[in-house]
């Protein structure tokens, strides 16, 4: 909270290109080794001395408490809810991480006792992809990681800070996820019907990946998800999106209002093949893109958009919480603003804006279908 950026560097393994590992086998058909058997690398973290140079800060800030590990994924993020930074390590076929902030530059690891080291069952998965949102609607950020074939994508939901409960069965995300192997994960409302969807890209490791030979296939399509009522329902291709049915290797994917109309489109990328640009023409209804301007913001910056008939008093008004936050997704960098949509807004909106330094901005009588530049500490409001 000293207004300069801090960094976390993720480590995979030390690999030695002039002396590959031996193959291995994967359900009996022979594969290239890797991650298991190989050696991890450590994480590092950074802390920015604000004169332009960086000082290794690993041991000091309580973080080299775990162990080295096939890192994937890291997302600063208020988890607990108490205004300051945590963070969160996806790592691959090992325990992730979640370093909660103590508030004195030191962190530690609540991982496994949180239940956010591990799916439901305490297993290890790959976490390559991580999507954050408030899927259960308690104000909390949830974790949705995406993860290999024959196991389930996973989300887990915040239970007040400090425990996450497995939810993928309860939403919908179960069984349905398990033949295909997940890279980027976005969790935007698509539709703009209020609530936020799941699309997740996929692609094999393994180029003679077959349904007979692994139970999943080398190329994959896209998976989107509506969020109905209870859980997630699966959208199925139709002479609207045939893009669902196209099958591709992908791994990236970045979430962003490409085409200023105010919904979410999407630039994804494939292994071996070109990018592709997804534009969203499909989306109704009142939206609202708040971009935080200055202080160490946006990334790990707070948005919570009010909407209804008493926003003042909170009678029968619905309020959406949105975290801007770097690392999610796959190797992917994603717009830095908060989208929030409704299907048909009752009036204007009250827009609240919380930066990781703890400062806060409220703008009344917010007009809708517009972007809202919010300054920190500042009296300018675009």
């Amino acid at each position: 909270r000293d207004g300069d950026l801090d960094l976390y560097v993720v480590n995979y393994l030390e690999f030695d290109v002039h002396a590959p590992p031996d193959s291995t086998t994967f359900l009996g058909t022979t594969v290239f080794a890797g991650p298991n058997g190989l050696t991890p690398e450590d994480d590092v973290f950074y802390v920015n001395n604000g004169d332009g140079t960086f000082t290794e800060a690993t041991t000091a800030t309580g973080v080299d408490t775990m162990p080295a590990s096939y890192g994937l994924g890291a997302v600063f993020l208020d988890f607990t809810n108490d205004g300051w930074l945590d963070l969160y390590v996806g790592n691959d076929s090992m325990r992730n991480a979640l370093f909660v902030n103590q508030h004195d530059g030191t962190f530690v690891d609540v991982g496994a006792r949180s239940g956010l080291g591990s799916n439901g069952e305490g297993a290890n998965q790959a976490t390559m992809g991580i999507a954050i949102a408030d899927v259960d609607d308690n104000g909390l950020p949830d974790v949705l990681t995406t993860n290999f074939a024959s196991d389930t994508n996973t989300l887990h939901l915040n239970a007040n800070g400090e425990f996450f409960d497995d939810g993928t069965k309860r939403f919908g995300l179960g069984m349905i996820t398990r033949p295909y192997l997940g890279w980027a994960a976005g969790l935007y409302d698509f539709d703009h019907d209020g609530d936020e969807d799941a699309l997740i890209v996929n692609g094999h490791v393994y180029p003679h990946a077959t349904m007979a030979l692994m139970n999943s296939d080398y190329r994959q399509p896209i998976l989107m998800f509506e969020r109905g009522p209870q859980r997630f329902e699966r959208v199925m291709p139709d002479d609207d999106r045939p893009w669902l049915e196209a099958v591709h290797v992908d791994r990236g994917a970045a979430f962003g209002d490409l085409d200023g109309d105010g919904d979410i489109d999407l630039v994804v990328t494939e292994l071996n093949g070109p990018v592709r640009v997804l534009r969203n023409d499909g989306a109704a209804g009142d939206w609202l893109l708040v971009e935080p301007v200055g202080g160490d913001g946006p990334w790990g910056c707070v948005v919570e958009v009010t909407v209804g008939a008493n926003v003042g008093d909170g009678g029968d008004a619905r309020m959406y919480r949105r975290w801007i936050a770097s690392g999610t997704s796959f190797l992917s960098s994603s717009m830095p603003m908060a989208h929030v949509a409704c299907r048909d807004a009752s009036g204007p909106a009250r827009v609240r804006v919380i930066w990781p330094d703890g400062a806060e901005r409220v703008v009344e009588d917010v007009a809708w279908n517009q972007r809202l530049r919010v300054t920190h500490r500042g009296s300018g409001v675009d």
